[in-house]
Protein backbone atom coordinates (compact mmCIF):
# COMPACT_ATOMS: atom_id res chain seq x y z
CA UNK A 1 0.00 0.00 0.00
CA UNK A 2 1.45 3.33 -1.08
CA UNK A 3 1.47 6.58 0.66
CA UNK A 4 -1.42 8.37 -0.80
CA UNK A 5 -3.81 4.97 -0.51
CA UNK A 6 -2.94 5.60 3.40
CA UNK A 7 -3.60 8.93 3.63
CA UNK A 8 -7.35 8.99 2.93
CA UNK A 9 -8.50 6.52 5.55
CA UNK A 10 -6.50 8.59 7.77
CA UNK A 11 -8.29 12.33 6.67
CA UNK A 12 -11.35 10.85 6.11
CA UNK A 13 -11.84 10.01 9.68
CA UNK A 14 -9.84 13.01 11.05
CA UNK A 15 -13.12 14.98 9.01
CA UNK A 16 -15.51 12.22 10.83
CA UNK A 17 -14.24 12.67 14.11
CA UNK A 18 -13.74 17.20 13.75
CA UNK A 19 -17.78 16.95 12.48
CA UNK A 20 -18.62 14.49 15.43
CA UNK A 21 -17.40 17.11 17.72
CA UNK A 22 -19.08 20.05 15.88
CA UNK A 23 -21.41 19.02 12.95
CA UNK A 24 -21.86 22.46 12.20
CA UNK A 25 -18.19 22.46 10.71
CA UNK A 26 -18.14 23.60 7.08
CA UNK A 27 -15.63 21.81 4.34
CA UNK A 28 -13.79 25.13 4.23
CA UNK A 29 -13.72 25.49 8.20
CA UNK A 30 -12.46 21.62 8.39
CA UNK A 31 -9.36 22.77 5.40
CA UNK A 32 -8.58 26.01 7.20
CA UNK A 33 -8.06 24.65 10.65
CA UNK A 34 -6.20 21.32 9.28
CA UNK A 35 -3.52 24.35 7.36
CA UNK A 36 -3.59 26.27 10.15
CA UNK A 37 -1.86 23.50 11.94
CA UNK A 38 0.44 22.80 9.55
CA UNK A 39 4.38 22.59 9.93
CA UNK A 40 7.38 22.66 7.80
CA UNK A 41 9.01 19.49 7.53
CA UNK A 42 12.54 18.38 6.16
CA UNK A 43 12.88 17.79 2.50
CA UNK A 44 10.19 18.03 0.36
CA UNK A 45 7.17 16.61 2.18
CA UNK A 46 5.32 20.21 2.52
CA UNK A 47 3.70 21.11 5.85
CA UNK A 48 2.67 18.14 8.26
CA UNK A 49 -0.54 18.34 9.64
CA UNK A 50 -0.97 17.94 13.31
CA UNK A 51 -4.08 15.87 14.07
CA UNK A 52 -3.64 16.41 17.20
CA UNK A 53 -3.66 20.36 17.45
CA UNK A 54 -7.03 20.66 14.85
CA UNK A 55 -9.00 18.38 17.26
CA UNK A 56 -8.07 20.77 20.74
CA UNK A 57 -8.79 23.70 18.14
CA UNK A 58 -12.07 21.90 17.26
CA UNK A 59 -13.09 21.42 20.82
CA UNK A 60 -12.59 24.80 21.95
CA UNK A 61 -14.40 26.60 19.23
CA UNK A 62 -10.87 28.71 18.54
CA UNK A 63 -11.22 28.32 14.95
CA UNK A 64 -12.77 32.08 14.50
CA UNK A 65 -9.69 33.03 11.82
CA UNK A 66 -11.25 30.25 9.41
CA UNK A 67 -14.77 32.48 9.60
CA UNK A 68 -14.01 35.34 8.77
CA UNK A 69 -14.56 35.70 4.81
CA UNK A 70 -16.70 38.95 4.57
CA UNK A 71 -19.95 38.52 2.06
CA UNK A 72 -18.53 42.09 0.28
CA UNK A 73 -14.84 42.03 -0.44
CA UNK A 74 -12.70 44.75 1.79
CA UNK A 75 -11.67 47.94 -0.08
CA UNK A 76 -9.06 50.75 0.90
CA UNK A 77 -6.11 52.09 -0.68
CA UNK A 78 -5.18 49.24 -3.04
CA UNK A 79 -7.65 46.95 -3.58
CA UNK A 80 -7.05 43.99 -5.93
CA UNK A 81 -10.03 41.58 -6.73
CA UNK A 82 -9.98 38.67 -9.00
CA UNK A 83 -12.93 36.79 -10.24
CA UNK A 84 -13.54 33.70 -12.67
CA UNK A 85 -16.17 31.34 -13.13
CA UNK A 86 -14.93 27.72 -12.28
CA UNK A 87 -14.02 25.37 -9.88
CA UNK A 88 -10.06 25.56 -10.44
CA UNK A 89 -8.03 27.54 -8.00
CA UNK A 90 -6.36 30.30 -9.24
CA UNK A 91 -4.33 32.45 -6.76
CA UNK A 92 -3.98 36.31 -6.32
CA UNK A 93 -0.08 37.52 -5.29
CA UNK A 94 0.86 40.97 -5.02
CA UNK A 95 4.70 42.62 -3.73
CA UNK A 96 4.46 45.87 -2.07
CA UNK A 97 7.07 48.49 -2.68
CA UNK A 98 8.87 47.20 0.47
CA UNK A 99 9.24 44.03 -1.65
CA UNK A 100 7.09 42.16 0.28
CA UNK A 101 4.79 39.56 -1.11
CA UNK A 102 1.01 38.84 0.47
CA UNK A 103 -0.29 35.64 -1.07
CA UNK A 104 -2.64 32.82 0.20
CA UNK A 105 1.28 31.62 2.20
CA UNK A 106 1.63 35.14 3.75
CA UNK A 107 -2.10 36.15 4.13
CA UNK A 108 -1.01 39.69 6.09
CA UNK A 109 2.03 41.42 5.65
CA UNK A 110 3.90 44.54 7.71
CA UNK A 111 2.68 47.26 5.39
CA UNK A 112 -0.94 46.30 6.14
CA UNK A 113 -2.21 44.10 3.00
CA UNK A 114 -4.03 41.13 3.32
CA UNK A 115 -5.16 38.22 1.42
CA UNK A 116 -9.13 38.62 3.12
CA UNK A 117 -10.44 35.84 0.20
CA UNK A 118 -9.33 32.83 -0.76
CA UNK A 119 -10.91 30.70 -2.46
CA UNK A 120 -11.39 26.90 -3.95
CA UNK A 121 -8.61 25.86 -1.97
CA UNK A 122 -7.89 22.00 -1.59
CA UNK A 123 -11.98 21.63 -2.46
CA UNK A 124 -14.11 23.35 -5.15
CA UNK A 125 -16.28 25.40 -3.41
CA UNK A 126 -17.83 27.87 -5.58
CA UNK A 127 -18.17 27.84 -9.36
CA UNK A 128 -18.03 31.95 -8.78
CA UNK A 129 -15.28 32.17 -6.80
CA UNK A 130 -13.56 35.83 -5.76
CA UNK A 131 -10.33 36.54 -4.57
CA UNK A 132 -9.55 40.15 -2.49
CA UNK A 133 -6.33 41.40 -1.34
CA UNK A 134 -6.35 45.02 -0.02
CA UNK A 135 -4.50 47.72 1.61
CA UNK A 136 -7.30 49.60 4.55
CA UNK A 137 -7.52 53.56 3.96
CA UNK A 138 -4.66 55.51 4.86
CA UNK A 139 -2.42 51.82 5.72
CA UNK A 140 -0.93 51.77 1.92
CA UNK A 141 2.46 52.93 1.54
CA UNK A 142 2.94 54.49 -1.38
CA UNK A 143 5.37 52.93 -4.58
CA UNK A 144 5.05 50.60 -6.96
CA UNK A 145 3.51 47.44 -6.60
CA UNK A 146 3.24 44.14 -8.70
CA UNK A 147 0.22 41.72 -9.19
CA UNK A 148 0.82 38.39 -10.45
CA UNK A 149 -1.87 35.44 -10.55
CA UNK A 150 -1.15 32.13 -10.14
CA UNK A 151 -3.10 28.76 -11.46
CA UNK A 152 -2.36 27.05 -8.30
CA UNK A 153 -4.64 23.71 -8.87
CA UNK A 154 -7.08 22.15 -11.77
CA UNK A 155 -9.49 20.76 -9.37
CA UNK A 156 -11.91 20.24 -12.72
CA UNK A 157 -11.06 19.15 -16.50
CA UNK A 158 -10.96 22.94 -17.96
CA UNK A 159 -7.25 23.36 -18.42
CA UNK A 160 -7.90 27.39 -19.46
CA UNK A 161 -9.87 29.18 -17.21
CA UNK A 162 -10.83 32.89 -18.37
CA UNK A 163 -10.48 35.33 -15.20
CA UNK A 164 -10.85 39.55 -14.21
CA UNK A 165 -8.88 41.35 -12.42
CA UNK A 166 -9.71 44.94 -11.18
CA UNK A 167 -6.87 46.71 -9.46
CA UNK A 168 -8.36 50.09 -7.53
CA UNK A 169 -5.55 52.26 -6.24
CA UNK A 170 -6.53 55.96 -5.21
CA UNK A 171 -8.80 57.16 -7.62
CA UNK A 172 -7.69 54.99 -10.19
CA UNK A 173 -9.59 51.70 -11.72
CA UNK A 174 -8.25 49.19 -14.47
CA UNK A 175 -9.41 46.15 -15.27
CA UNK A 176 -7.49 43.18 -16.69
CA UNK A 177 -9.45 40.35 -18.14
CA UNK A 178 -7.70 37.42 -20.18
CA UNK A 179 -7.07 33.53 -19.93
CA UNK A 180 -4.90 31.29 -17.67
CA UNK A 181 -3.25 27.67 -18.63
CA UNK A 182 -2.50 24.91 -16.38
CA UNK A 183 1.04 25.28 -18.00
CA UNK A 184 1.19 29.08 -17.66
CA UNK A 185 1.59 28.64 -14.15
CA UNK A 186 2.28 31.95 -13.02
CA UNK A 187 1.46 35.34 -14.94
CA UNK A 188 2.68 38.83 -14.51
CA UNK A 189 -0.82 41.22 -14.74
CA UNK A 190 0.44 44.47 -14.15
CA UNK A 191 2.54 46.91 -12.11
CA UNK A 192 1.42 50.32 -10.70
CA UNK A 193 2.33 53.02 -8.67
CA UNK A 194 0.45 54.36 -5.36
CA UNK A 195 1.13 57.89 -4.51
Amino acid sequence: MDGTSMAAPIVTGTIALMKSLNDSLTAEQIVCILQGTGQPADGKVGNLIQIDKALLKVQSGEFTDCDSRPETPSTGDVQILLSWDNFNDLDLVCTDPNNETVWFKNKSIASGGKLEIDMNVNYPDSKTPIENIYWPSGGAPNGTYNVYLVYYKKHIEINETPYKITVKYGAKTEVFTEKIKREDNSLPICTFTHA
